[in-house]
């Protein structure tokens, strides 16, 4: 998993499982950009979460179990850090803390 930072959101939106996205480009805790149109067509999952989420601690094996079961069939599962009070750095420290 890559654990993935909203620096500056440009838009809020709802969509059903079936819409089609924009493109859209966020860097992660590696400073590795990732953008949605260079997953040639692949689901991609978004977790949005934040540091010391207790929900996210309790989950994390299970959605490790999920990234791990939906990746052969070419689904990508990215963890969304949207809290503007996380930095990269404490980011990529509960990354690493989490094994992800």
């Amino acid at each position: 998993m890559v654990a993935l930072s909203i620096l500056t959101p440009s838009a809020i939106f709802a969509a059903d499982a079936s819409a089609e996205v924009s493109n859209f480009a966020l860097l992660d805790h590696r400073g590795q950009m990732h953008e949605l149109r260079r997953m040639d067509g692949k689901v991609v999952v978004l977790y949005f979460t934040a540091n010391g989420y207790p929900v996210v601690r309790q989950s994390m094996g299970k959605l490790k179990a999920l990234r791990e079961e939906f990746r052969a069939k070419g689904v990508s599962l990215l963890l969304v850090n949207s809290s503007s009070g996380d930095d990269r750095g404490s980011i990529n420290k509960e990354a690493h803390e989490l094994g992800t």
